[in-house]
């Protein structure tokens, strides 16, 4: 499991702007495996204090070779940019090829 946590403090941010991700590894064995996510986000001094939440899971295998990846990724989210505004949920989807350089550690 990884805690991952930022907050940011600029001319550009109302008040700090932060965020929270929880991940849960899973591991799947030949070379497979399964994350799960979830986050939040806001900013401090934002007229919404928490910007977005929400969930994400991710599959993970590698292709063809020791240093190349696929990952399949699906995500639900609940943003509001303003009190007026509902939270809808935001579904979403994505594919990444990873790409690994430099020398492998030796057994």
């Amino acid at each position: 499991m990884r805690w991952t946590g930022s907050g940011t403090f600029s001319e550009d941010t109302e008040g700090v702007r932060w965020y929270s991700t929880a991940t849960l590894y899973q591991n799947l064995g030949n070379v497979r495996a399964l994350a799960y996510q979830a986050a939040i986000s806001g900013e401090t001094d934002h007229e919404v204090d928490i910007g977005d939440y929400g969930f994400r899971v991710i599959y993970r295998r590698r292709l063809h070779r020791d240093w190349l990846f696929l990952e399949l990724r699906s995500s639900i989210t609940w943003p509001r940019e303003t009190l007026l505004e509902r939270r809808e949920a935001n579904w979403g989807a994505g594919a990444a090829v990873e790409m690994q350089f430099g020398e492998r550690r030796k057994k």
